[in-house]
């Protein structure tokens, strides 16, 4: 065989043809089956990344709008304030914890359809209302959603319940007396596990393996699993990205071994959650190897059939050339001519696609870019309306304490008012004494005068010896009408006083109904404030979650960004390989030529 080879004119032509053929097949197979696993691999890299990411920044916004609920029905005036009422000592509580109860089933669980039940919890951490039925009176002191719920609002981790049989989230937050300010209780919101594996079992574009999952600090599935049926809080996963967040608070993207034991491509995500919410969730985007690179083994295989195929042809081509000389080798050469042109436009199609699907996501990158400056400007904005309702809400309870002020002044003036018109009354009642006094006194000039008229007639019945007698019933005379006169004038004197104490008390009742009316209109005053400080409140508050979510938004736009920058490299490390691959097919086009030339020389 080896003579056959060395010393025959057509084994060397057979061995000569194969090593010009199998080797640029093997060089071109080679950078083609390299360049399309990276290019998957970091497609797959990526795009994994991105929904594990988009998934934790879903979560967390699920997660914000069940703390916000939670805050919004802490703030219910009629829950705390009966609640208030439940806690004092002795205090018959029955009726007011069903109607409790009715509230919170009619009026507080309609908002939110997808609440499983919500708690009323007292001082002591015993159940007191519940839009459940049967489990009035439980005691949860000892519970974290209670303990947790007394300081501020708490998300508890996702936890099985042995009496419905179900898993629960749930999240608590603290009840605050509206006149002392002090916590009262608590209030409990449960919720089943259907809104996070709504989120999580959207698997478009992830084929027939993909799946997205949560697991807990403990390591344990939290969510749906798609090969595994009833895997939450059973399934351990301990697996790579697993413990490197948990140990090491870091994501990564990679190839490992998943829960079952079976070789993924999968990216891990987690931080928002945990410095949001400090749950130590990991989040874990995977598809099975074997389904991701499925495409770069049908390219090694087709990569495979064709150098098995063009060696055939090549041997056969060799074979006549060697027993027909020269045209069948120049015949062979055609050939092998033609294919490689074959090769060589099929990779510049593939080069050329690879330059458009880079120009493309050059384009994306820059469309991203605008879409992250868009959010930056909402950002913006939206900062700008939480601090102008912040002052508004500092205005409002400004403009309360004012009203608060001008009510307190206008109680001070109802009761000097008071006093006015007491004093009024008692010099009213003294004028009335003087006024019989000076009744008494006339009725005693009166008889005086009668007494002197009386005198004057004894007097001049005695003739010489009653002159003296006259004189001096004359004067006592004079003396009574000057004190009827008196009293005459002092009677006039009290009836204007009369008159006018009588106009003050009048006036002093007018004073004081128009101060109670002002007094009445400066409280409902102060209520409207009241009612608008607390509605700019809630405004401030709404306004600072659009600016938390609106900040959400702009890390998932970095993130998307840094995606598609890694995607655009890998699109520009795929463009390069496919060059490369064009120039392996045109330097076998070449040699194929230069054959051609030395054989038509010779």
């Amino acid at each position: 065989m080896a003579n056959f080879v060395w010393k025959s004119l057509r084994g060397k032509l057979i061995f000569l043809a194969l090593g010009f053929s199998i080797i640029p097949i093997i060089i071109v197979g080679y950078l083609s089956y390299w360049s399309g696993k990276m290019m998957i691999r970091h497609q797959f890299f990526d795009s994994l990344t991105t929904i594990a990411k988009s998934r934790e920044n879903a979560i967390a916004f699920y997660l914000k709008s069940k703390t916000g609920r939670i805050l919004d029905f802490s703030s219910d005036g009629f829950i705390c304030d009966t609640l208030e009422k439940l806690n004092q000592e002795g205090f018959d509580g029955i009726k007011f914890s069903e109607d409790l109860a009715r509230h919170l089933r009619e009026n507080k669980k309609p908002l939110d359809p997808e609440i499983y039940g919500l708690h009323v919890l007292g001082l002591k951490g015993k159940i007191v209302a519940s839009s459940e039925k049967g489990i009035f009176g439980n005691d949860m002191s000892d519970d974290d959603c209670f303990i947790e719920g007394m300081k501020g609002v708490h998300v508890k981790d996702i936890h099985h319940s042995p009496v419905d049989g179900k898993d629960f989230i749930t999240i608590s937050a603290p009840l605050i007396s509206r006149t002392t300010k002090k916590t009262v209780g608590v209030i409990m919101n449960r919720y089943d596990l259907k809104g996070l594996n709504k989120i999580t079992i959207v698997r478009e574009g992830m084929g027939e393996t993909g799946e997205v999952y949560v697991v807990n600090k403990d390591r344990y599935i939290v969510t749906e699993s798609r090969f595994i049926k009833e895997a939450i809080l059973k399934q351990k996963v301990d697996t790579v990205p697993v413990r490197l967040f948990q140990e090491h608070r870091k994501d990564m993207a990679g190839i490992y071994q998943d829960y079952r034991g079976i070789p993924i491509v999968g990216a891990s995500a987690g931080g928002i959650l945990d410095r949001e919410f400090g749950l130590g969730w990991t989040i874990l985007a995977e598809i099975d190897v074997s389904e991701a690179f499925a495409p770069v083994k049908v390219l090694a295989v087709r990569i495979i059939w064709i150098g098995f195929f063009v060696s055939l042809v090549v041997a056969a081509i060799a074979y006549l050339a060697s027993t027909r000389i020269a045209k069948p080798i120049m015949d062979g050469v055609n050939v092998l001519g033609s294919s490689a042109r074959e090769i060589l436009a099929a990779t510049t199609q593939v080069a050329s696609g690879a330059a458009w699907m880079a120009t493309a996501v050059s384009q994306t990158t820059t469309t991203v870019e605008e879409i992250k400056q868009d959010a930056l400007v909402s950002v913006q904005k939206a900062k700008n309306v939480s601090e102008d309702a912040q002052r508004t809400l500092e205005i409002s309870q400004s403009g309360r304490k004012s009203v608060d002020d001008s009510i307190d002044g206008m109680n001070r003036i109802s009761r000097q008012m008071e006093s006015i018109a007491e004093s009024i009354v008692r010099l009213n009642e003294q004028s009335q004494a003087i006024g019989e006094i000076v009744t008494v006194v006339d009725d005693l000039a009166e008889q005086t005068n009668i007494l002197s008229v009386n005198a004057a007639i004894e007097a001049a019945k005695a003739e010489e010896e009653g002159k003296g007698f006259t004189i001096v019933a004359q004067e006592i005379r004079n003396l009574a009408e000057q004190s009827k006169q008196s009293t005459a004038q002092v009677r006039s004197i009290l009836n204007n006083i009369y008159k006018a104490t009588g106009a003050a008390v009048v006036a002093a009742e007018e004073g004081s109904k128009v101060v109670a009316s002002g007094i009445k209109q400066s409280a409902q005053a102060r209520e409207t404030i009241q009612l608008l400080s607390e509605n700019i409140g809630k405004a401030a508050q709404a306004a600072t979650q659009i600016v938390a979510s609106c900040q959400q938004q702009m890390v998932g736009m970095d993130q998307v960004a840094s995606a598609m920058e890694n995607i655009k490299q890998a699109s520009a490390e795929n463009a390069a390989s496919s060059k490369q691959v064009e120039n392996a097919t045109q330097s076998l086009r070449e040699l194929g030529e230069k054959l051609k030339r030395m054989i038509e020389l010779r």
